[in-house]
């Protein structure tokens, strides 16, 4: 399968401001039926601007988030530097 990496170029900003947040339970959820803690890396694939990602940087050591749209890692990046979240590595 080939994934045309331009795909969400024009669309970056309203899917990061407009796309529906997960709701906080399910981070919860992930953390208790894995164990998560800090001990521990996780890999967010498909990251676009770092939803999950930065949600489970509260949680764990590191997130290796991954997109294959450069905008989607930069909204990411902004979000990252607005909350403070540290523990996210943005990768491509």
């Amino acid at each position: 399968m080939t994934v045309d990496p331009h795909a969400f170029v024009s669309a970056e900003d309203h899917y990061a401001r407009f796309r529906p947040r997960y709701p906080d339970d399910l981070f919860a959820l992930l953390a208790d039926r894995f164990r998560l803690d800090s001990t521990q890396h996780a890999l967010d694939l498909g990251c676009g601007p770092g939803s999950v990602a930065l949600e489970l940087a509260d949680t764990v050591n590191t997130v290796f988030a991954v997109d294959p749209a450069a905008g989607m890692l930069k909204q990411g990046q902004e979000e990252r530097s607005f909350r403070g979240a540290a523990a996210v590595v943005r990768c491509r």
